[in-house]
């Protein structure tokens, strides 16, 4: 694990954010990388060129599945949606998955614009993350989970690993209160219990040595390797 991320936590939340188990919230990051011109952009950048792109990009009048687009933006004062082509529903309505917002949405054909090589080389903003650590839920879980991420705008994130493209983090509020991170808070309020990081037991390497010497092996119990797993 590297050093905590500050991120903006994505909003509005959805109702099956809460209600789905594990709880998948969305982040993303102020400075994102462009491949295709080896640079870096910032969010009020890179929506800008959104916004400039569609404006002048031809609309398609077929799409194929997973392929990247642009969707007219979903409120006049929003941004233009990057998106991936789920499925053709029939003949005028898509169904799309918005990269920068994480949602699923069904849009007319005629809201769908060509991407640009360079809109198209920027990862998706939205990252699905999970909380690490929280574990029985209980029936409170959404209500009081929905209340105290409603009232965050950013959080400092650990990434611990990750599930295809979820990560399982450690979210901390920037404040402070003696208990930042969010799982912790969520525990103390009843909503769920909270099983911390697994120390690591370090080793003397005068003992690996003589081990290693005597072609022996540390012994490592099914519950330490459950316990490192969050089984």
């Amino acid at each position: 694990m590297g050093k905590p991320v500050q991120v903006e936590l994505l909003k509005p939340m959805t109702e099956n954010q809460f209600l789905q188990w594990p709880m998948m919230f969305y982040v993303f990051t102020e400075i994102h990388e462009c491949e295709a011109e080896n640079l870096l952009i910032n969010n009020e950048d890179l929506d800008g060129h959104i916004a400039a792109h569609f404006k002048r990009a031809p609309q398609v009048t077929h799409v194929v599945e997973n392929e990247l687009l642009v969707a007219a933006p979903r409120e006049p004062n929003q941004v233009p949606l990057r998106c991936r082509v789920l499925e053709k529903l029939d003949d005028e309505k898509i169904r799309i998955y918005a990269l920068d917002i994480g949602q699923t949405l069904v849009v007319q054909m005629s809201e769908l614009k060509i991407i640009s090589e360079y809109l198209a080389s920027i990862p998706a903003r939205a990252t699905p993350c999970v909380l690490y650590g929280v574990i029985k839920p209980t029936a409170i879980f959404a209500k009081v989970a929905r209340r105290i991420l409603e009232n965050i705008n950013r959080l400092a994130v650990l990434v611990v690993s990750f599930d295809g493209g979820i990560a399982l983090v450690r979210a901390f509020k920037l404040n402070g209160l003696p208990v930042t991170e969010i799982a912790q808070i969520l525990a103390y309020e009843g909503a769920c219990d909270y099983k911390p990081p697994n120390k690591r037991k370090i080793y003397p390497r005068e003992t690996i040595l003589s081990l290693r010497a005597q072609k022996r092996k540390l012994s490592i119990s099914n519950r330490e390797v459950a316990d490192a797993i969050l089984i």
